[in-house]
Formats: structure tokens, C-alpha cells, sequence
């Protein structure tokens, strides 16, 4: 059995890539209209991926690929900082920026707010990029609210933020909180059972569930299929023994309110937060995801252990 389990989990997403799947899906659910990151793609030439370690520099799109601003969980030099700014300021004054500027901008603000999760940000380096949005939110007022998503990602959702507070109904009607489970690590899976790369997550969730049962760790899902029936039928036919918040009801199925507050733009979102609700990683999967998961569970240990006398 744990044989086979293997061959699920290593050859199964191998196959959902070459089968034509990229490494993420677009914003929107088939059939569900257009998200508000228009026509982008999670993986936009395999570079936007939260883990791909081995992704070559894309020279066109402006920025350095994200695995190359990883700190490694220590915080920005304000040279980096700085960069990243000035980089998104010249993408958006490009002509081909001007010309969609809110399609194009969507994009750059979507890239920067990726790369700017690769490490912490001190107090002060927090405050010079909001108020930089700030200022781009008032020289464009036509995408003001773009800018103050944005905004809001930096204030909220970034390494080291406590993470806001969820609230909504399960699967079955029963409403719950993210807060109900502080005091443990958890992994929170923004998904759809629409979207292949998300249905590649799913035997290495079984296999987190399985390694982390006796644990303090929780797993837990914002599901954004279209239909409720969708959502349950795969939580049984696949075994994804965890909770979910169904988020699909809105008019667009991934522009549900807990999508469009974290601001998701791409499917699978994955966060890891420790057992004080702050977030510790995003974008980790597949392995790496329970890998990290491990290692924070490991250190909760450690910082309840009495210390010797």
C-alpha cells in the first residue's frame, strides 16, 4: 500500500503536467466568467509558481523569477526593496501598460506581491511600500482599487503578518472560524476540484493527513467549485478528509468573499500559518508543503518544551 501511495504521490502530478495541465490555473472556474486578474495564468511560463525552485530569470516580465528573492526567512535588504518598487513603477509606465492598464497592471501588482512573500519585511520597509501604492493608486485613480489590494496584501498576508480571521460555512452548512484553531500550525488550501493543478495537491494532502494524524496541525480548504454537490462528491470520492469553507456561491465561483479578500488570484493558494495565526509561507506544494508543515510543528514542540532548570 504505501508502495502504490509513493507512485500516486510522485508520478500522478508528472502526468497531470504533461497531460497539458501548467503548474496553476487561471483565476476563473470554466464557465465562470472572468476573474479580476484577467487572463492571467498561475504559472505564466513557469515562472509564478510558488515552487519552482529551478526556474530560469524571465527578462520580459520585468521582474527577477521568485525563487531568486527567497531570504529564507529572514527579512529584505532595503536594496531589494527598493528594487522591486522601482521595477514595478517601470512595467507600469511601459506602453504596452498604457495602452491596458488595468489588465496589465493587474499582472505587474500580482508579480510584485508574489515576489515581495519571498521574505520579511521590516516595519519600516512595510510602510515605504504601502505608501508607494498609495501613491500609484492616486496617479491611477481609474485602477485605485487594484492598488489598494494590493495594499491590503501587504498590510495582511504577507510573512510574519497574523492572518485575518476566516469566517464562513462548511460543506455542510456549519459555520466555523479560522480562529478556532489557534494553538496548532495549519496549512489552509485555496482549491476547486475544476482546477487540475489543485486535484494534483490532493494525494499529497491524503499523505499529510496520514504523516501529521497525531499531531497539532490542521488542514483546512476555501473550496471554489461552482456547484456545492461538486465539492462534496470529490471531498468523498477522493478521501480529502479535512474541512472546507465553501466559497463557490458568488457570481463567479473563485470571486467568493474569502477568494476576493485574501485576494487569490491564482489556484492552488496554499498558506501555512504557526499556531499564533501568523503566516509562515505561501506558495509551498506538494512535498515541500509537508515538509514545512513538519518542521513548524517540530518547532512548536520545541518552544512548549519546559526548559531545564
Amino acid at each position: 500500500m504505501r508502495t502504490l501511495r509513493a507512485l500516486v504521490i510522485f508520478v500522478f502530478p508528472v502526468i497531470v503536467v504533461i497531460g497539458g495541465f501548467t503548474l496553476g490555473c487561471r483565476t476563473e472556474a470554466p464557465g465562470a466568467g472572468s476573474g479580476p486578474f484577467i487572463g492571467i495564468n498561475e504559472s505564466t511560463g513557469f515562472e509564478d509558481t510558488g515552487d519552482a525552485d529551478s526556474v530560469p530569470h524571465q527578462s520580459d516580465i520585468g521582474f527577477l523569477s521568485p525563487v531568486q528573492y527567497d531570504t529564507g526567512g529572514n527579512v529584505f535588504s532595503d536594496d531589494v526593496v527598493d528594487d522591486l518598487m522601482a521595477t514595478l513603477d517601470e512595467l507600469l509606465a511601459r506602453p504596452e501598460t498604457l495602452e491596458d492598464f488595468e489588465g496589465q497592471a493587474n499582472l505587474h501588482l500580482w508579480r510584485y506581491t508574489t515576489r515581495l512573500n519571498k521574505g520579511y519585511l521590516t516595519p519600516a520597509q512595510d510602510s515605504r511600500v504601502v505608501a508607494h501604492l498609495g501613491r500609484l493608486a492616486v496617479a491611477h485613480p481609474e485602477a485605485a482599487t487594484l492598488f489598494e489590494s494590493s495594499s491590503f496584501m501587504v498590510t495582511n498576508l504577507m510573512l510574519g503578518k497574523e492572518a485575518p480571521n476566516i469566517v464562513g460555512s462548511d460543506l455542510d452548512g456549519v459555520r466555523f472560524e479560522l480562529s478556532d484553531y489557534r494553538g496548532k500550525v495549519v496549512a489552509i488550501v485555496f482549491s476547486g476540484h475544476w482546477c487540475g493543478p489543485c486535484r494534483s495537491e490532493y494525494p499529497y494532502q491524503r499523505l499529510l493527513l496520514e504523516v501529521m494524524d497525531k499531531e497539532e496541525f490542521v488542514l483546512l480548504g476555501v473550496n471554489s467549485d461552482g456547484e456545492l454537490q461538486v465539492a462534496k462528491d470529490a471531498k468523498v470520492q477522493e478521501e480529502l478528509d479535512y474541512r472546507s469553507w465553501w466559497d463557490g456561491h458568488g457570481e463567479k465561483s473563485t470571486d467568493g468573499p474569502i477568494a476576493t479578500e485574501w485576494n487569490v488570484t491564482g489556484w492552488p493558494t496554499i498558506y501555512v500559518l504557526d499556531e499564533n495565526g501568523v503566516i509562515r509561507n505561501r506558495g509551498a506544494r506538494h512535498e515541500k508543503l509537508i515538509t514545512i508543515v513538519k518542521e513548524l510543528v517540530a518547532e512548536m514542540k520545541k518552544n512548549r518544551a519546559p526548559v531545564d532548570q
